[in-house]
């Protein structure tokens, strides 16, 4: 019973339950002694109180099963909405990782076509006969490493 009675409300419902039980067994002993004794007794007045007891026994019975069933509703409910919760957390936090990636991807992009334009440009104007030395790239270090044809042009 401990296990059950997680809140006074409840510890309450099944001590009255308890004691009208209790109740009905004291008097059915009672109604069982007479009969054994063979004595006369009314009947319908230990009836009645049995009746009287029992109705009360469901009430309680009735008012615990109310209670068990509005506490879990409640705590459904609960649930839901912290699921609720938890999935629009999930999709901001989704958005807000894919935001991140096109960013990264964009400056990562940007650092490699950028210094490629660049040297493309420059090309096309050693191409058309301007030897002008004037190619600056902040990334050249990175480029340094490229498998590039060394193009060597003597000036006199």
């Amino acid at each position: 019973m401990g296990v059950m009675a997680d809140s006074e409300e409840i510890q309450g419902f099944l001590d009255k339950a308890r004691a009208s039980y209790q109740n009905y067994q004291s008097l059915f002993m009672q109604e069982l002694q007479y009969i054994k004794a063979g004595q006369t007794y009314s009947q319908q007045k230990y009836q009645q109180e049995k009746e009287t007891v029992t109705n009360e026994l469901m009430e309680h019975l009735e008012g615990l099963t109310s209670h068990v069933n509005r506490n879990t509703n409640e705590k459904i409910r609960e649930l839901y909405e912290a699921g609720t919760v938890a999935r629009r957390m999930v999709l901001l936090m989704t958005a807000a990782f894919l935001i991140f990636c096109l960013m990264i991807s964009y400056l990562i992009h940007r650092s490699i076509t950028r210094p490629i334009s660049v040297m493309e440009h420059k090309t096309g104007e050693i191409a058309r006969g301007l030897f002008r030395g004037d190619l600056t790239l902040s990334s050249l270090r990175r480029l340094e490493n490229w498998p590039m044809p060394s193009i060597s042009c003597a000036t006199n």
